[in-house]
């Protein structure tokens, strides 16, 4: 269903900017397993105290509404912590994060999200919005990560969205991984953080209402594989990390994600599928 963008009110949207919530979370030694599972590692047995995986806090903090206070793509109504954008996609974007110090194993993670800026642009597609979202996540309430989450909003007259970064799929990385994007990776991932957007489980729906061909892979599951494979490549955990969404990624397809250092020490990360090529951008720092 197509929007008449005409009538969006980028004034009463900014009455949004500010605004907070806070979302207290506990990282229980099951969240961390079930974690580790869905990434196809060893559950194992995690230790109170232990890091997290990295890529965790990305399940932490999702707020808790009933089923009839979603709205029609599963997401929390809009116009409660984030504005009431008058567009039907609403997708990850990418973020930023910068880690102060790690999650542990048993800790009780308040996450405090800040609405940071809105903006209306004219893209390929018609007309976009972008949100900003800021995300500090306090231990003892101290700062352990702060991420700069961004958000675009745009219409589903035309399908599928986004155009890629590049066709050709880079050689020269130092690392090489291929993930086949079963949809039971998809619902695990959902799962582990209550996270209802329906384009990455409910198949009528991503096809026939947002015009996708298959189930969407999730964007921070792309931007986790992309961390992990820096961390794979240099042994160290990762202290900063960046990540932009080109172009989406669906389920049922083989995931390629490379990762290469540069002469700096940072490792720069990309991930593809054969029809799109370049699907995802990632900068690991250390």
């Amino acid at each position: 269903m197509s929007v008449n963008t005409d009538k969006i009110d980028i004034n009463h949207l900014n009455k949004w900017l500010g605004k907070e919530d806070l979302v207290t979370d506990y990282v229980t030694p099951i969240v961390e397993q079930r974690y580790r599972a869905t990434l196809n590692m060893d559950p194992g047995k995690p230790e109170l105290g232990e890091p997290v995986t990295s890529g965790l806090h990305w399940m932490l903090g999702w707020n808790l509404v009933k089923n009839d206070e979603l709205g029609v793509d599963s997401h929390p109504a809009r116009g409660e912590f984030l504005p009431p954008v008058p567009l039907p996609r609403r997708m990850w974007a990418g973020s930023q994060i910068e880690v102060s110090s790690p999650i542990r194993v048993g800790d009780k993670v308040i996450k405090k999200s800040t609405v940071g800026d809105i903006k209306l642009k004219e893209g390929r597609t018609g007309l976009l919005c972008f949100v900003t979202a800021e995300y500090d996540y306090l231990v003892e309430g101290n700062l352990a990560l702060h991420e700069k989450h961004n958000i675009v909003y745009r219409d589903v007259s035309k399908a599928g969205g986004g155009s890629g970064f590049s066709n050709t799929i880079p050689e020269n990385a130092d690392f090489v991984e291929k993930i086949f994007m079963h949809p039971t990776i998809l619902f695990r991932y959902s799962a582990i953080g209550f996270v209802g957007h329906r384009i990455h489980y409910d198949h009528p729906y991503s096809v026939n209402e947002e015009n996708y061909h298959d189930l969407i892979v999730h964007g921070p599951l792309q931007a986790t594989y992309l961390l992990r494979a820096a961390e794979k490549l240099t042994g160290k955990t990762v202290k900063s990390f960046a990540h932009k969404v080109m172009a989406p990624v669906f389920a049922n397809s083989e995931y390629i994600i490379g990762a290469k250092e540069n002469d700096d020490g940072s490792v720069s990360c990309w991930g593809a599928t054969e029809s799109a090529g370049v699907t995802m951008q990632a900068e690991a720092k250390f």
